[in-house]
């Protein structure tokens, strides 16, 4: 399948501090999952570079140039190590990059310098090993090997640079507004009004409108290379296009939160509310289901959003629930119930999705709510939107996985010389296994997954021939059986067979060269093969509350865009007879 890239641009307005890194990687997830290839260009955190400015000014009335650009460049560098290791935790294969590892060349010039080139055979190459390179934008290196600066708002530049050297399918500009806005002249008389965003800029009034929102040096090389770019915010799809047509300005209604009822605070659930309580311009929790309002993860919450009953999750005016208990019979009722109502469901819960789906299904149906249960397959790994895309372009002849990250995590600890126990033990410290790991080494979360992967894939269910359980002495049998060098994993596989899907789940030994072999420690993944022979592969960490719980904040900001259709702006195509003098803008 051809490879689609795209170049996402985080500003410092948008990366204020630490605790914004962990949304930004919400928005290169978003895309990710969508099958693209990512590279995020960054900036440097909040006011770094002021700060950074304001400590050679009191070393140096007129610093060194060079040694200036060396400094100021820091910020961006520890924007893209941070950004990396959040990508990390969540399951993304990233590689964070100096520019001098694509050769990122700039014109001579310590401060205010231009790009290039790139090596763009470089970058491709390093996409086969990764799905996400971080790169720090605002700089590059001469023919002298000096690190020069791009000027203030330098990171624009990059990312647009990057995206036609890399003839990217879109480029989009992260700011923390979605798009750039005008102020309507009725504002002046005092009247109630609705802002204007200009869903289109061609690129002379970009440079008037946007001065704020965008480097000028970035929109004049993307007027030369006719380069479409977006000026976004993180998960809208809505946003403001800089190109070579028309200006048009749209009518704009802002979204109000999305309401959200959050059914367990277990590892997943508690990984939820951490993250939805960082965007609260975008995501409210209304309400929290636990078992005891005394749990420790419950003590962190407001008192007022907890409640033990079940029966009053009726109560709570919510938009959509999410649910990530534990208890199959009470979550498949819960859904149900909210499905019934035409609220839409988010879950964790894969036993609930593959032994109720046609409850579900006939609840959605009479009420046009969504259930939507990417989390309860691969963990960060997004299986069932792989699956879709390659379904979508040719029918699927078979899937074959390693689905579950507990497993897996033995399995590696296994082949690196640990014994079976201390596997299990560590397992289950870092939270990738239960206290009681049955459900897991098995075989049945693995079964319950691959029915969910073949009914996606094949709209059929699945006959499971052979099943294989996680056993050390068979473990032990296979690697005396083969040569040093194999590893040992858990393999699930579904495939056509006549007018039926047969299925397995088998400990198996592969050689190197085979992508499963890279799958260490908690990691799964997935190869969906087309009739033609195409294949995909998608890969992600497969247990823990960040992979989970990334998965399921995922389905939510898709939930949060399929309802914004509801608030969507009435778009007027008329051309910008008058250039606006008086601009403002609105998050």
């Amino acid at each position: 399948m051809q490879e689609k890239f795209i170049v996402l641009k985080f500003g410092s307005s948008v990366l204020r501090n630490i605790a914004d890194v962990p949304t930004a990687c919400h928005e290169v997830y978003r895309w990710y999952r969508e099958g693209y290839r990512v590279m995020a260009v960054v900036s440097a955190l909040g006011n770094s570079t002021d700060e950074l400015m304001a400590m050679a000014k009191t070393l140096s009335n007129d610093p060194d140039a060079f040694a200036t650009a060396e400094l100021l460049a820091t910020g961006e560098r520890r924007s893209a190590a941070l950004m990396g290791i959040a990508l990390d935790r969540i399951g993304m294969r990233a590689r964070v990059l100096d520019p001098s590892a694509v050769s990122v060349r700039t014109s001579s010039g310590a401060l205010d310098s231009d790009l290039i080139s790139i090596d763009n055979n470089k970058v491709f190459e390093l996409f086969l090993q990764c799905d996400v390179l971080v790169i720090p934008g605002f700089f590059g290196y001469d023919a002298n090997e000096r690190l020069n600066l791009l000027g203030r708002g330098g990171s624009d530049l990059s990312a647009v640079f990057f995206a036609d050297a890399l003839s990217a399918s879109h480029c989009r500009l992260i700011k923390d507004v979605d798009g750039v806005y005008e102020s309507d002249p009725s504002e002046a008389l005092g009247e109630v009004v609705i802002p204007r965003r200009f869903d289109t800029l061609d690129h002379d009034d970009a440079l008037r409108v946007a001065g704020s929102l965008i480097q000028p040096k970035a929109v004049h090389f993307a007027a030369q290379h006719r380069l479409d770019v977006d000026i976004a915010a993180v998960g809208r799809d809505h946003h403001t296009r800089v190109h070579a047509g028309e200006s048009a300005i749209g009518t704009s209604l802002s979204q109000p939160t999305t309401r959200v009822v959050l059914l367990g605070l277990g590892t997943v659930g508690g990984g939820v509310f951490r993250h939805l309580s960082a965007m609260p311009s975008q995501f409210n929790v209304v309400g929290v289901l636990v078992r005891h309002i005394t749990q420790p993860r419950a003590m962190t919450v407001a008192p007022s959003l907890l409640f033990t009953d079940p029966s009053l999750v009726r109560d709570v005016d919510a938009d959509v629930v999410v649910d990530t208990l534990s208890d199959n019979s009470l979550s498949a009722d819960l859904i149900a119930d909210a499905l019934a109502r035409g609220i839409d469901v988010v879950t964790a819960n894969k036993r609930a999705v593959i032994e109720s789906q046609s409850r579900f299904d006939a609840a959605s149906r009479s009420s046009g709510a969504t259930l939507r249960y990417s989390a309860a397959v691969g963990g960060g790994a997004p299986m069932l939107e792989a699956v879709d895309r390659l379904r979508m372009s040719e029918p699927i002849a078979s899937i074959e996985g390693v689905l579950n990250g507990t497993c897996n995590f033995i399995l590696h600890q296994l082949d690196l010389g640990n014994g079976w126990d201390s596997a299990v033990r560590r397992a289950q410290c870092l939270g990738f296994a239960e206290s009681d790991p049955s459900e897991d080494i098995s075989g049945r979360d693995i079964e319950r997954k691959l029915r969910i992967l073949a009914r996606r894939a094949f709209a059929k269910d699945t006959h499971i021939d052979e099943w294989d359980v996680l056993d050390p002495d068979r473990v032990s049998t296979l690697r005396g059986t083969y040569a040093p060098g194999t590893s040992i994993r858990l393999i699930a596989t579904a495939r056509i067979a006549g007018e039926r899907v047969r299925g397995s789940i088998k400990l198996q030994a592969i050689d190197a060269h085979h992508p499963f072999a890279s799958l260490r420690n908690e990691w799964n993944g997935l190869l969906i093969t087309g009739e033609s022979s195409r294949t995909t592969w998608v890969a992600g960490r497969g247990a823990g509350s960040w992979p989970t719980s990334e998965s399921v904040v995922a389905d939510l900001w898709d939930a949060r865009r399929d309802a914004s259709q509801s608030y969507s702006r009435v778009k007027t195509t008329r051309r910008l007879r008058a250039r606006p003098s008086g601009v403002s803008f609105f998050s």
